[in-house]
């Protein structure tokens, strides 16, 4: 048995095998005798297989580059989400701050302040008392007064009462005054004016 020969053409046919391969089939190549030709056109597919496979990696890679650029901004606008309520607390806290030490000294003057009213209620509810007891002197003297003038007048009463059966005269109001009871002398003038009076 006779051998074949084998012609073994590999790679991409597009790169100008093709037009090589029909040229020597038109010069009548290998026309009488047996011959075996073999074209590999895998590296074709594997290399379109490449190009799709780096193209869906590309894709891959800008969908990856997409979602890294969305992180970094979602990461961006929670930082500063952050930092801001973090501004807003500590802004919080210093206002809960300062309200509490206003709180505080309010308490503090509002306790001075019930000290020097207990002060002024004590001092008034002292002075009340000596008032109080000054009161119920003078009330006490009023009514010592009003004895008093009361006996005198029942004395002065009972003088003119005297004077008026010892002399047998009646004195009129117009005569009660001081001039005529404050001395020996005035009495005496009137009681004799009286008695006089009376004759004529």
């Amino acid at each position: 048995m006779a051998d074949i020969p084998v012609y073994l053409v590999a790679g991409f046919l597009d790169a100008g095998k093709t037009n090589f391969i029909n040229g020597i089939l038109e010069d009548g190549f290998a026309r009488q005798d047996p011959t075996l030709l073999l074209c590999c056109e895998e590296g074709e597919e594997e290399y379109e297989d490449g190009v799709a496979q780096l193209e869906d990696a590309k894709k891959e890679l800008d969908d990856a580059k997409k979602e890294l650029d969305d992180g970094w901004a979602e990461y961006r606008d929670g930082e500063n989400t952050f930092n801001q309520e973090i501004a807003d607390a500590e802004q919080e806290i210093a206002d809960g701050e300062q309200e509490l030490a206003d709180a505080w000294q309010e308490l503090l003057d509002g306790e001075n302040e019930l000290k020097d009213a207990r002060k002024e209620l004590d001092d008034g509810w002292v002075d009340y008392e000596e008032g109080r007891e000054e009161y119920l002197d003078g009330l006490q003297d009023y009514y010592e007064g009003e004895r008093k003038y009361e006996d005198g007048l029942k004395e002065y009463e009972d003088g003119v009462a005297e004077l008026e059966d010892a002399f047998d005269i009646t004195i009129p109001a117009v005569e009660v005054v001081v001039e005529n009871f404050n001395s020996v002398d005035g009495l005496t003038a009137m009681v004799k004016r009286l008695v006089e009076d009376q004759l004529d």
